[in-house]
């Protein structure tokens, strides 16, 4: 999957749940605990460096590692909501794969009844 609609998804799932922009040049307390999310999101789930995932939200790769080396235990410890967004996203994706696991097995049952209708025209 593309590693710019991976970040613009995991950015839309914060803002959406958090009704703000992670984006905005802010350094207000909700600002930073939402973007710590992102940052730790985004590490968690692809495999898209410090450098490319600060540049998203316009900041540096050190902010990004500061970002999930010390402010996101303290969102883990001191801010429920946040905590229950990101197990939330966990689960979300969780259910995804179980969706597209389930989508591939029909699909493959679909092309194994299409090849076997094919080979009885033949």
């Amino acid at each position: 999957m593309n590693e710019d609609y991976c970040l613009r998804q995991i950015i839309k799932y914060i803002n959406e749940n958090l009704n703000i922009d992670i984006k905005l040049r802010t350094r207000k307390t909700d600002y930073i605990y939402a973007r710590s999310l992102y940052f730790k999101l985004a590490r968690e789930h692809t495999a898209i460096s410090f450098n490319k995932i600060g540049k998203k939200v316009n900041l540096n790769h050190a902010t990004v590692m500061h970002g999930i080396n010390n402010v996101f235990p303290i969102v883990l410890k001191y801010e429920p909501k946040l905590k229950e967004i990101y197990d939330g996203f966990i689960f979300e994706n969780i259910l995804d794969v179980g969706r597209l696991i389930y989508l591939t097995k029909e699909l493959q049952e679909l092309e194994t009844k299409i090849l076997d209708d094919y080979c009885l025209l033949y």
